[in-house]
């Protein structure tokens, strides 16, 4: 399998004495059942707190705190200076139901030149999570097909898509009583890929891919139609776009390449933003060690307290220490809440998460997922 960059993909290994694990032992856990024990914690921590929508206040700055159903444009558009410079250009459009699809495609390579966004773009649905339809578009054509099989009533996010290769989750924690913050995780990310023996299908050598074989329902659903396709000789074929690991990443934590020169460059970026406490910027980077330095990254996403450390997902992670994370993680966002209420201020009722809740959940059902 072709990563992309070996050179990051080799620096990423913390442990270089030796080659990465292909899967962890908890990733092809259903969903549900991996998470059980996150909520057993967090109900506990709302007994503790006496509040189970605490962590809407761990960010005052964004809606409920970026928990749930957060606008993406919403939350970056909160950045100052320092951040806008360092952020993808975007813009966001409604698809008209009144109008066609090439109508429609117009108007919106017309709200794309006003915010000096250019082709190739990323577009994705402004509220989402998990990956889910999220496209790489090249041209005018792909963009009117992206909105022909928009979901009506429901804003997408068109943003220029950064041509450097390397791709990271950066979580940021500082509590509000203190000076300095922290980076609590850092995970880079890679797109796997197959290179075509001009024999083989699509299909066969996504099985014959010792990682990919073992993960063909993120791979198969994506390549429906084109499985029995032949590639030439040395044709690479990526084999996800997204930096989502449930849409088939892969994530290596990157938690020794943290440098006091890259948390600097993040406090500057997150002070900026009063009211920012928790979350996790996604940025891309030129190269590791410019990264290393504070350089050359733009951001293309900003989530709130609803954001996970996603180093958990490094194929090494154990069962144990992916728990012990985000345990962790979920007692701090407790935790800013709790000193935020203490300065008068209280959390949203938990029957406004719900309906936000609902609101992600069908989201994700009008994009078929």
């Amino acid at each position: 399998m072709s990563l992309g960059s070996e050179e990051m993909w080799s620096a990423a290994s913390a442990r270089p004495d030796r080659e990465p694990r292909i899967i962890s032992s908890f990733e092809r856990l259903p969903e549900f059942l991996f998470y059980t024990p996150v909520v057993i914690w967090c109900l506990m921590l709302s007994l503790k707190y006496r509040s189970a929508s605490l962590p809407t206040l761990a960010n005052t700055a964004f809606q409920d705190g970026g928990l749930l159903a957060q606008p993406k444009s919403e939350i970056l558009r909160k950045l100052g200076t320092e951040g806008r410079n360092a952020t993808a250009h975007f813009t966001t459009f409604y698809r008209d139901k009144s109008l066609d699809a090439a109508t429609n495609a117009k108007n919106a390579a017309a709200a794309m030149a006003e915010a000096d966004v250019e082709f190739p773009v990323v577009a994705k649905p402004d509220v989402g999570r998990n990956g889910v339809g999220i496209e790489k578009l090249d041209d005018f054509a792909g963009l009117e097909a992206y909105i022909a099989n928009y979901p009506d009533d429901t804003r997408m996010m068109l943003q220029s898509f950064s041509p450097f290769v390397g791709e990271a989750g950066v979580f940021f924690v500082r509590y509000p009583e203190e000076e300095h913050g922290r980076i609590t995780s850092l995970t880079l990310k890679f797109f796997p890929s197959v290179i075509g023996d001009g024999q083989s299908s699509l299909r066969e050598l996504i099985q014959a891919d010792p990682r990919a074989g073992r993960l063909t329902h993120f791979y198969f659903p994506r390549f429906e139609g084109r499985l029995d396709e032949v590639p030439a000789k040395g044709k690479e074929v990526s084999l996800v776009f997204t930096g989502n690991h449930r849409r088939g990443a892969i994530f290596r934590d990157g938690g020794i390449h943290v440098t006091a020169a890259m948390t600097e460059k993040f406090e500057e970026i997150s002070k900026e933003i009063d009211g920012f406490w928790f979350g996790r910027f996604d940025v891309r980077y030129r190269d590791l060690d410019a990264f290393k330095r504070g350089e050359d990254f733009t951001i293309i996403e900003l989530n709130g307290a609803g954001a996970e450390a996603i180093h958990i997902y490094d194929a090494d992670m154990t069962l144990f220490g992916a728990y012990k994370a985000l345990f962790k993680q979920y007692r701090t966002a407790f935790e800013i809440g709790a000193v935020i209420r203490n300065r008068g201020l209280k959390p949203v009722p938990f029957w406004r998460l719900a309906r936000n809740y609902i609101a992600e959940v069908r989201m994700l059902h009008s994009h078929g997922k």
